[in-house]
C-alpha cells in the first residue's frame, strides 16, 4: 500500500526546503526553477487557485512585467519566475493534503536534524570523510577565504542531505544549506509550526521534536537563530499559559547553564561572540548596535531605501549591484545585507507588500501572542539575512489561521495501491 498523495507531498516539501538557499538548488536552479513553474502552472493553477488568488498572482507578474520593462532587463525574467514560483510552491505544498501538512513539514525538518547533527559531529572529527561523499560547489561571486596566507575559493561541500564548507563554516551546522543563518530560518519556521500544534500531539513527542530543534539551533552558531529561538523560548515559558511540565524547567537550567558558562569564558564565550559582540562597544562599554556588522546593516538599510524611493518599481538585479555600490558609505559590502530592503529596492515595492500580505496571513490566528512572537522572529530574520522570500515561512504564516487538526486523516488526495 503507497499512499502516492503522502509520497507526493514529502517530495514538494522537500523541494520547497531545497530552494531556499542550497547548493544542490544553485548549482541546477535552471532546471529546478523551470520545472517548479510548469509543473506549478499546470499543477497549481488548473486546481487550487481560486478567482481572488488568480487576480493576486496576475498583478504581481504585471508588477514584474512593468519592472522588467523600465530597467531594460534588468529584472530577468529568470529572476521574476523565481519569484513567481515561490508562491507556486506554497500553494501546490499546502494544497496537495491540507489537513496533513503542518505534520509533514515537522517531520520532514525534523528528520534532517538529526541528519545534520550525526553529519556535524563528523564534520567536527573527520571533514574529509564528507568531502569523499560530497559534491563539491564554488560560488560564481568569486568570494574567498585567506588560509595560512593563501586564497582559497570559497567552496562548498554538498549531498542530498547536509553540506559544509571546510573554511567558512567548519564548526557550524548548515544542514543542507549554503549558510548556518538560512538554516536556522528553517528551524525557527519549524520551531513555530511545533508549538502550534502542541496541544495535537502527544507531550513526550512534543519534547523530543523541541530538544532536537533546539540543539539544531545551537549548532547553526547564527547570531540570528539564537535570537529567534530567545523569542521562542521566551513565548513557552512566559507567554503561552498552557502547562509546559518538565519543559520548563529544562530550559531554565539550560538557560543557567548557558549563562554561566558564558560569563566563566567571558570574551571567548559563544554567547559574546555570536551575539554580545555585535550590539556591545566592549571598548565603550556601551550598547552600540553600529560595532561589528550593525553598521555594515545600517548602511544597507539607508542605500536601500534611497533606491526603493527613487525607484518604485525596482532597479532589478543586474543593475541594482552597480547602483548599491555607487551610493553606498564607508563599508566593505558589496550588496545589502538586509532582505527586506533589498529586494524592495530590486523589486519594487508591489511584489513587497504583496509578500507582507503572506506573512500578515499569521494574524488571523486567535492566539495573538503567537502571531506577534511570529512576526517579531520575521523581523529579526529580514533584516539579518538577504532572503526574504522564504515559502516555509509564508506557509507557517499561511496555516497560522487555519485550524487543521494533528491527527492522521484521510484527504482527497489519497490513492493507494
Amino acid at each position: 500500500m503507497i499512499n502516492k498523495s503522502a509520497l507526493l507531498q514529502y517530495i514538494v516539501i522537500y523541494v520547497m526546503l531545497l530552494v531556499q538557499g542550497t547548493a544542490f538548488e544553485n548549482t541546477y536552479h535552471d532546471l529546478f526553477q523551470a520545472a517548479i513553474f510548469v509543473i506549478g502552472i499546470v499543477y497549481c493553477v488548473k486546481q487550487f487557485l481560486s478567482k481572488k488568488k488568480f487576480i493576486h498572482i496576475t498583478v504581481l507578474v504585471i508588477s514584474l512585467f512593468i519592472t522588467y520593462i523600465l530597467t531594460h532587463g534588468s529584472l530577468t525574467i529568470a529572476s521574476s519566475i523565481t519569484l513567481i514560483n515561490t508562491f507556486l510552491l506554497v500553494a501546490c505544498v499546502y494544497k496537495i493534503c491540507p489537513d496533513k501538512v503542518s505534520d509533514r513539514i515537522i517531520k520532514l525538518i525534523y528528520g534532517l536534524s538529526i541528519i545534520s547533527l550525526v553529519f556535524y559531529a563528523i564534520q567536527m572529527i573527520n571533514p574529509s570523510l564528507l568531502k569523499s561523499i560530497s559534491i563539491p560547489y564554488t560560488f560564481a561571486s568569486g568570494d574567498a577565504y585567506w588560509v595560512n596566507g593563501k586564497r582559497v575559493d570559497l567552496i562548498i561541500y554538498f549531498n542530498f542531505l547536509f553540506s559544509f564548507s571546510p573554511y567558512a563554516q567548519r564548526l557550524r551546522n548548515c544542514g543542507i544549506y549554503t549558510e548556518p543563518g538560512v538554516y536556522a530560518m528553517v528551524v525557527t519556521a519549524a520551531l513555530f509550526l511545533l508549538i502550534y500544534n502542541k496541544k495535537k500531539m502527544p507531550a513526550k513527542k512534543f519534547n523530543r521534536y523541541l530538544f532536537v530543534f533546539i540543539i539544531t539551533m545551537i549548532s547553526t552558531q547564527s547570531t540570528m537563530g539564537l535570537m529567534c529561538l530567545g523569542v521562542i523560548l521566551l513565548y513557552l515559558l512566559f507567554i503561552n499559559r498552557a502547562d509546559m511540565g518538565n519543559v520548563k524547567i529544562i530550559l531554565i537550567l539550560a538557560g543557567v547553564v548557558v549563562a554561566v558558562v558564558s560569563i566563566s569564558q567571558g570574551l571567548d564565550s559563544f554567547i559574546y561572540k555570536n551575539i554580545l559582540k555585535k550590539i556591545y562597544d566592549v571598548n565603550k562599554g556601551i550598547i552600540d548596535l553600529s560595532v561589528s556588522t550593525g553598521a555594515s546593516r545600517i548602511e544597507s538599510i539607508r542605500a536601500d531605501m534611497k533606491l526603493a524611493l527613487t525607484h518604485p518599481f525596482g532597479v532589478g538585479y543586474l543593475k541594482y549591484i552597480p547602483m548599491w555600490n555607487a551610493i553606498k558609505k564607508n563599508i566593505p559590502d558589496t550588496a545589502s545585507c538586509v532582505g527586506l530592503t533589498k529586494n524592495l529596492a530590486v523589486f519594487g515595492f508591489i511584489p513587497i507588500i504583496y509578500t507582507i500580505s503572506y506573512y500578515c496571513n499569521v494574524f488571523r490566528n486567535k492566539n495573538k501572542s503567537f502571531s506577534v512572537s511570529y512576526c517579531v522572529c520575521l523581523l529579526i530574520m529580514f533584516f539579518s539575512q538577504p532572503n526574504f522570500f522564504a515559502p516555509v515561512l509564508m506557509l507557517v504564516s499561511y496555516m497560522a489561521d487555519k485550524e487543521i487538526p494533528y491527527e492522521e486523516k484521510d484527504c482527497n488526495w489519497r490513492v493507494e495501491s
